[in-house]
């Protein structure tokens, strides 16, 4: 496999900053993360698929894009994958068309052949869709020897609304998998979280799957707001300050 990252300057076609492809043209995968805003305008698709007019183009928004060790705000950057043995297969449903996130993971995996499957790179929108939920319907989809990772779109601090695509201008409500097949691909991953526990230690008395409504018998809502005081105003985003 090869690789190489680029960034996207407004309206100029892409700029490596790293890595190596034996040419454009033959890069099967792009992977493009960028914030909701610079996703949003118009040309950007359209310049990426003139640069990278064989491949496969997933786009999404997030809350700050990495490029090699650093972190960047309202940027744009993308990845090129080219594979010598490996082939891939995209597909894309939007959270509308389906009763559930969970139905729509399993819908999802549907699109995708089994033979060879080894591994699935899921990007979906991150306000719209039930992260917890979609990856029951894809684990279940498709069996428990493949491999299901990727994560939720973000729209920074704001929490609105988000963007992905596939091989076309983003949207809202837009799911992306990409499974990756046969035998010479090899898949590893990991997670990690970044909070301490710190405050007072409190019980969680009523929830439902990944929503919380009593912390000690309370609203949690109500509780949230009571040790935030003025940065309550803020939430959902204000949240991020803390566990």
């Amino acid at each position: 496999m090869k690789a190489a990252l680029f960034q996207l300057q407004p309206k100029h076609l892409p700029v490596k900053i790293s890595g190596y492809l034996d040419d454009p043209e033959m890069a099967q995968l792009v992977l493009c993360f960028s914030s909701k805003a610079r996703l949003a305008e118009a040309y950007v698709y359209d310049v990426i698929r003139q640069y990278f007019p064989q491949a496969a183009i997933a786009m999404c928004s997030t809350a700050g894009e990495i490029c090699q060790s650093s972190v960047y705000d309202d940027s744009m950057v993308a990845v090129a994958l080219q594979f010598d043995k490996t082939t891939i297969l995209p597909a894309t449903v939007n959270i509308s068309d389906y009763a559930s996130s969970y139905d729509a993971g399993i819908a999802l995996t549907k699109q995708l052949t089994k033979e060879d499957l080894r591994y699935v790179m899921v990007l979906s929108d991150g306000a719209l869709v039930n992260g917890s939920e979609l990856v029951k319907g894809l684990a279940e989809g498709a069996g428990e020897k493949v491999l299901v990772t990727g994560g939720l779109a973000g729209d920074g601090s704001n929490f609105t609304s988000t963007l992905v695509g596939l091989n076309m201008q983003p949207a809202h409500g837009e799911i992306v998998a990409i499974g990756f097949y046969g035998e010479h691909i090899v898949v590893t991953h990991g997670s990690q979280g970044g909070w301490d526990m710190f405050g007072l230690e409190k019980q969680i008395t009523r929830s439902a799957d990944n929503v919380l409504y009593e912390i000690d018998g309370q609203c949690a809502l109500d509780l949230y707001k009571k040790y935030l005081g003025p940065d309550a105003s803020g939430l959902p985003g204000s949240a991020l300050l803390f566990p």
